[in-house]
């Protein structure tokens, strides 16, 4: 058998792959013309591995007949708009009574609110009213993972993701500590947007609850 010079080759591994292409390109329309019934098809549960935990959908973190609402605007937009899987303020958690380092205060918990998560560098600011008197942002004492940093030093932390259902606990300090009772928080968290049109969109959250102090809990950071 005569042997094949390279051009010869060449030409036939290119009608090859035109036919396979031209193959494909008729399985697709097929697959495209025949009817798929997806209404009648049920998704399937997340599978495990032996010895492995199955993978839950996000809604499964949420506690039971929380509703998941949207904010206004357009989804990842720098308006930080996008579906909200838990509030800004953790209801769960509320507001307790604390001594942080030495100094007596209370604490609460906040997370950016859609289903993606930032990097912790992309915090700006977090400003607190309780009762509607301010809170210097430098009193604060942010803790994420057990570690705490202040506000102001959030923006240098270029390695930490802040994941989508942690929980930041934040430690306000007052003289003595809060009165027992009933408080009003609320809170302005102002990020970076990432999926903004520029690194210079800024995504702001806000939330106000009347919340019970809950007793005393020992909380060192």
């Amino acid at each position: 058998m005569a042997m094949k010079t390279q051009e010869e080759q060449e030409r036939g591994r290119g009608l090859m792959d035109r036919r396979a292409f031209g193959g494909s390109l008729a399985l697709g329309a097929g697959l495209m013309a025949a009817p798929i019934g997806l209404g009648a098809q049920t998704p399937l549960a997340p599978q495990a591995a032996p010895g492995r935990v199955a993978a839950r959908f996000p809604t499964e973190y949420m506690p039971a007949g929380r509703a998941i609402v949207r904010h206004d605007g357009i989804a990842g937009s720098f308006t930080g708009a996008q579906h909200a899987l838990t509030p800004l303020i953790n209801p769960d958690h509320g507001l307790r009574a604390a001594i942080c380092n030495g100094e007596a205060g209370l604490t609460f918990q906040i997370k950016e609110t859609g289903y993606r998560g930032i990097p912790l560098f992309a915090v700006r600011g977090v400003e607190v009213e309780i009762d509607g008197a301010a809170v210097a942002q430098e009193a604060l004492t942010f803790t994420l993972d057990n570690h705490a940093y202040r506000i102001a030093d959030l923006p240098a932390q270029k390695t930490v993701q802040w994941w989508l259902f942690d929980w930041a606990t934040i430690f306000v300090p007052r003289a003595g500590g809060f009165a027992a009772g009933s408080h009003r928080l609320k809170v302005r968290f102002t990020y970076v947007s990432i999926y903004g049109a520029k690194p210079t969109d800024l995504a702001v959250l806000s939330a106000e609850e009347v919340l019970p102090l809950q007793p005393l809990t020992p909380f060192e950071a």
